[in-house]
């Protein structure tokens, strides 16, 4: 009886201890977060909401995997706060890059691990100017001191002016390989997948709950995106350039208000943005609309203008990425204007831009010194005038400009003045 009573004793506390172990690795898991691609605000909200979500359910730790050339300083400090907050351990897994930004994202967690092909560095600012780089320097160096890393290395991933004996000369930007990182004892280890580092953090154990943003943060990601913001502005101006150009509403205008559509319907889905910035960018572009049938360049267009350019910076994540989307896309809109001007009235469709007739008398031409006898004449618009364009008078072709007016085709018009080589016409009623 007693062997019986010692076997049952011991079978009952093998049990016990293997229902102890099951519940250990049941309780709670390990929640993957990824932060890949460009830093900013629709980065920062998943982020926000995943972290919320892994301390709802009690996560045992949370493995930032990180692939990131940088982005939004302000929006790369909230993210790093958050990471510092939550009470949950965290890890960050350098898979390829942590550069710029993406530097003070990694190192908010308690631990570094990075792939073998890994780096981490180059946190310079943009402007690349004194206060900002000592504001953000100062950042790096708080972070790296909360969590027992060393501050100069961090400081001379951000400032070219720091000089580290044996690790980085003056004047350049320090950035770190995985190895190099380890031998400075910046980082806990090397692996090379989420699951081993998960083995070195002794919680192989735990399961893992693979995190991803929504596909409304996913289209957040690209409406606010530097590259993408750039790429749907240029083609949305180059659109208004065409439509202003040709009569009538056509491909120009609707490509317009596609790119346009496409970038402040991302914003308003991400709740980055308000209906105020759509509503005043339509206002400009009615502006811009009275300004093609009332040429001059007036109040119309230069307040259409400006409505737009405002209704960008509102829609944007902040005014330095505003300002930087909209330097590009003009400078880009800028060279396919000339471009448009000079190469593609070849094409037929866009003949209607510019004036490609040759000035010549076999079609009908004349010279300018006998321009003064027209003056009064009456003649038929056989272009569109925007202000300039092409009539004819007594079977013979002229290049003319109204008198500020938009005037369209096969209208009658009437010669006010000659100023040079310049025939100036006024539309009669």
């Amino acid at each position: 009886m007693k062997t019986r009573a010692c076997v049952f004793f011991i079978s009952s506390m093998i049990l016990l201890l293997v229902g102890i172990h099951s519940v250990q690795a049941t309780n709670g898991q390990v929640f993957i977060i990824p932060i890949k691609g460009e830093v900013g605000p629709a980065m920062e909200k998943f982020v926000h909401q995943s972290i919320r979500e892994a301390e709802e359910n009690h996560a045992k730790a949370i493995v930032f995997q990180i692939d990131t050339p940088g982005g939004v300083v302000e929006n790369a400090i909230n993210i790093s706060e958050e990471i510092l907050n939550t009470p949950i351990k965290t890890i960050a897994y350098i898979k390829n890059e942590a550069i710029s930004a993406g530097t003070l994202i990694a190192i908010s967690a308690q631990q570094i691990y990075m792939s073998s092909s890994a780096t981490i560095g180059a946190a310079e600012t943009r402007p690349n100017e004194e206060k900002y780089i000592s504001y953000w320097t100062g950042k790096l160096r708080n972070v790296a001191q909360i969590r027992g890393r060393d501050p100069q290395l961090v400081a001379a991933m951000a400032d070219a002016d720091i000089q580290i004996k044996g690790v980085i000369q003056k004047g350049k930007l320090l950035t770190l390989t995985s190895k190099e990182a380890l031998e400075l004892n910046f980082i806990e280890g090397i692996e090379n997948s989420v699951e081993e580092v998960k083995k070195s953090c002794d919680l192989e154990n735990y399961s893992s709950k693979q995190l991803e943003p929504s596909f409304q943060l996913k289209l957040a990601a690209l409406a606010t995106s530097t590259m993408v913001t750039s790429i749907l502005l240029t083609i949305g101006f180059i659109g208004i350039i065409v439509e202003i150009f040709t009569p009538g509403f056509g491909v120009g205008g609707a490509i317009s208000i596609v790119c346009f559509g496409l970038y402040f319907g991302g914003v308003l889905l991400a709740g980055y943005s308000s209906w105020v910035a759509v509503f005043l960018f339509i206002i400009g572009f009615i502006l811009l609309l009275i300004e093609v049938f009332a040429p001059g360049f007036g109040i119309p267009g230069i307040g259409g203008i400006l409505s737009i350019i405002i209704s960008i910076i509102m829609a944007s994540s902040s005014i330095e990425q505003a300002i930087l989307s909209l330097c590009i896309s003009l400078l880009l809109t800028i060279i396919a204007g000339i471009l448009l001007i000079k190469f593609v009235p070849k094409n037929k469709f866009f003949s209607r831009i510019t004036l490609s007739t040759s000035l010549n008398t076999e079609n009908g031409y004349i010279s300018s010194d006998i321009f003064k006898d027209y003056i009064g004449k009456i003649g038929i618009t056989l272009t569109p005038l925007r202000p300039s364009g092409s009539i004819e008078v007594d079977g013979i072709k002229l290049d003319v400009v109204s008198d500020n007016r938009y005037i369209g085709k096969n209208q009658k018009v009437k010669i006010i003045k000659i100023e040079g080589n310049r025939i100036i016409v006024q539309k009669l009623n």
